[in-house]
């Protein structure tokens, strides 16, 4: 088993993404340290879907979910990634962004979502063909620097 993946204090879907990247590179025995119940959920949800099956060590603020598959068994109907030379593809698909928040709660509540689901994107496998600034969103383009030290790098 390698070395566990330190999420903790890392907000949603961080956990998630550290996980899948794991998951992909082939990783079959691993553990990931969260620090809230709805991140311990949303691995439980990854390993179900991948064909792993979980256990959760509570500590007195953390939970230890490790990751585990039996053999080599892959889910048949999601083969193992074939990654490109950068591990990411451009496909044909636009991302519009008209605001800089998402949702309807609080700005900093959405400004924050809207700095996550850029950053997931990124992560991803298949990369948008363009991202369209609109309005208020424009206002991102500022915030992209900060951004690309959390892993975002739109200018592909």
């Amino acid at each position: 088993m390698s070395t566990p993946i330190d999420a903790k204090g890392k907000a949603c879907p961080i956990p998630f993404m550290l996980a899948k990247a794991q998951i992909d590179a082939g990783e079959t025995d691993f553990i990931v340290e969260v620090d809230n119940k709805a991140a311990v959920e949303n691995l439980k949800r990854l390993a179900k879907s991948q064909a792993f099956s979980t256990s959760v060590e509570i500590g007195d603020s953390t939970f230890r979910v490790a990751f585990r598959r039996s053999g080599d068994k892959q889910k048949s109907d999601n083969p193992a990634p074939q990654p490109a030379s950068n591990g990411q593809t451009t496909t044909n698909y636009v991302v519009f962004i008209g605001d800089d928040t998402m949702g309807t709660g609080t700005h900093e509540l959405g400004r924050n979502l809207v700095r996550m689901f850029l950053y997931t994107l990124d992560q991803g496998k298949d990369l948008p063909s363009s991202v369209l600034l609109m309005n208020n969103g424009v206002k991102l383009a500022v915030d992209i620097f900060s951004i690309v030290g959390m892993g975002v790098h739109l200018n592909r």
